[in-house]
């Protein structure tokens, strides 16, 4: 499946409107891959949806689209032993905000406290940017990330130290913008 998403860098204040949303935690690992492959496992928990175990393949397209293959696990006892092989884990929860043309995800990665927030939509292929950015997004946006930029991979974000930089670089470049 061909992935065309495009990302946003959100304000941390966001949190506190994010109560009413429907709320997935999410334990996410990646494990050891050649160098254009993500060997990704995911954990998502739903207080009213369960618990759903992933293995997913990517890997990154030249037009900046991802191409990825997911696939269930369906024993606990399987994604444990995967995740002990990991080399980077992160934890994150993810909200789902619905409009009427997207569902969007509002991701906040947390450690012992949160450390980035980002929005993600899935276009169709071939569509550049959605037709409205909901308020909720757009009132807390920092940043829109252009579809060739790398550097926000979750899995570079699950890197703390990186992530608060990279936030502070962009929150710095927006206010040399106004």
């Amino acid at each position: 499946m061909i992935e065309n998403e495009l990302k946003f860098v959100l304000k941390p204040e966001i949190e506190k409107y994010l109560g009413d949303l429907p709320k997935w935690k999410i334990l996410q690992a990646y494990l050891p891959s050649p160098k254009d492959i993500a060997y990704r496992i995911r954990k998502s928990i739903c207080k009213d949806r369960g618990i759903f175990n992933r293995l997913t393949i990517k890997y990154r397209n030249e037009d900046g689209t991802n191409t990825e293959f997911e696939f269930p696990i369906h024993s606990e006892n399987d994604f444990v032993k995967l995740l002990s092989k990991a080399t980077q884990s992160l934890t994150k929860n993810r909200f789902l905000l619905k409009t009427e043309d997207h569902n969007w995800e509002i991701d906040v990665f947390h450690d012992n406290t949160s450390y980035f927030w980002m929005a993600e939509v899935e276009l169709p292929v071939g569509q550049a940017k959605p037709a409205s950015i909901p308020s909720l997004i757009g009132d807390h946006l920092v940043y829109e990330v252009l579809l060739t930029d790398s550097r926000f991979s979750s899995r570079k974000i699950s890197n703390v130290a990186y992530a608060r930089k990279l936030f502070t670089e962009v929150t710095e470049n927006d206010k040399e913008k106004v």
